[in-house]
């Protein structure tokens, strides 16, 4: 039986017509995915097979009811869902360590000096414990400022609303309020 086409084809998939079939109408659009994110032969190759399951499953979520035509509801939908699984797959290689071998002679490799590190999250942890009674010494104004915006994520508008003033001046507030934070946290750091 031969697949019947309806008559708006970026509306509707034909039903007759495989999944495999309508893919290969994307295949130029698939070609410069995998030319865009992949890096090397490993993830082309990845990459290849994982645009095929994400084009079947956005296929299949595909609601024709909604209005929205068939082919760029998949242009859009496989482009973000390529850009998501490779920077998932790019960060989480970023975060895996190479198995170090060692060295020819039978000795492990010798590693970097990690003192300069605990140094700066000794001193970094004296700041944040110094902070709240840096922040308890700023003017009543400034202190609720940098509280609201920073600790309840407020926005500048909101906190202009609450205390009766202009954004510009509730963003004024913040500035003097962290510069001010920054002379008392300054006295904690070690001179160079």
């Amino acid at each position: 039986m031969l697949a019947t086409l309806p008559t708006n084809p970026n509306t509707a998939r034909p039903q007759a017509l495989p999944a495999a079939a309508f893919y290969q109408e994307f295949q130029p659009l698939i070609r410069r995915l995998i030319r865009q994110y992949a890096d090397d032969a490993e993830m082309r190759q990845d990459l290849e097979g994982e645009i095929y399951c994400r084009f079947c499953r956005i296929l299949e979520a595909y609601d024709p009811s909604r209005g929205i035509p068939l082919k760029p509801y998949l242009i859009r939908m496989l482009t973000a869902a390529v850009y998501t699984y490779t920077r998932s797959h790019r960060r989480s290689r970023s975060r895996e360590v190479p198995f170090a071998l060692a060295t020819p002679d039978g000795e492990a490799p010798v590693s970097a000096d990690p003192t300069p590190g605990w140094d700066q999250g000794l001193m970094s942890r004296d700041v944040l414990a110094a902070l709240p009674d840096a922040i308890a010494k700023l003017p009543a104004r400034q202190r609720q400022v940098v509280v609201w915006r920073y600790y309840e994520s407020r926005s500048f508008e909101e906190i202009a609303e609450s205390l009766d003033i202009r954004p510009a001046t509730a963003r004024s507030l913040l500035r003097y309020g962290l510069q001010n934070l920054r002379r008392q946290v300054a006295g904690l750091l070690p001179e160079d």
